[in-house]
């Protein structure tokens, strides 16, 4: 299991030479910068399954670390956390992909995907951390494939937060962790907001 993220970005915790760990660097929208792992890059050197990736990063499930979860992905995030945390990663959250995601076993990833019998395919799914380092949102997610995961993207999402005093959940962007109050005083994200009654 490769499950230690390293950021792409010197000032947090890797030499500049670290870039090598990842082949494509993508910028989905102003702010956030999406780097693709060599680790994994069979999995996504083609444009449809960068796409597929990136749409099951939009439905992880993101839990606080202490919760319970599914006996087999959080066996794997329990193994996933200290590696990340010895690297100097410290995650807010842990994430577990809703979306399966289906490949080709590994020997057969060269192969035209509607030539390959759907016997020879395997699930696999995402699983996340998210850090937060003052207003930036770091997230590392990974390909879980038989059981084995390995880092695919490692995001930095430099997008506008809310200004106000906000829990870090809310400035992780994970507001349903959110627990309303930052030492006693509560949290001013919009997202508390009560929604106006329809007239």
């Amino acid at each position: 299991m490769n499950s230690t993220p390293h950021p792409p970005d010197k000032e947090h915790t890797q030499p500049a030479d670290q870039t090598s760990d990842y082949w494509l660097t993508e910028y989905p929208e102003s702010g956030l910068e999406r780097n693709w792992a060599e680790l994994r890059r069979p999995y996504t050197a083609e444009m449809v399954d960068r796409k597929r990736i990136a749409a099951a990063i939009d439905n992880v499930r993101w839990h606080r670390l202490n919760a319970a979860v599914a006996i087999s992905p959080g066996l794997i995030l329990r193994a996933i956390i200290p590696e990340a945390q010895r690297a100097g990663f410290q995650p807010l959250a842990m994430g577990i992909g809703a979306d399966p995601i289906d490949y080709p076993e590994p020997h057969l990833l060269d192969q035209p995907r509607r030539e390959v019998h759907p016997d020879y395919f395997e699930t696999g799914y995402l699983l996340g951390l998210r850090r937060l380092v003052r207003r930036t949102v770091f997230s590392a997610y990974f390909l879980v494939l038989t059981d084995e995961a390995g880092l695919v993207v490692f995001d930095r999402d430099d997008r506008p937060i809310p200004e106000g005093l906000l829990t870090n959940a809310c400035a992780a962007r994970l507001h349903e962790l959110c627990k309303g109050t930052v030492d006693g005083s509560p949290c001013e994200c919009p997202c508390r907001q009560p929604e106006p009654k329809a007239s």
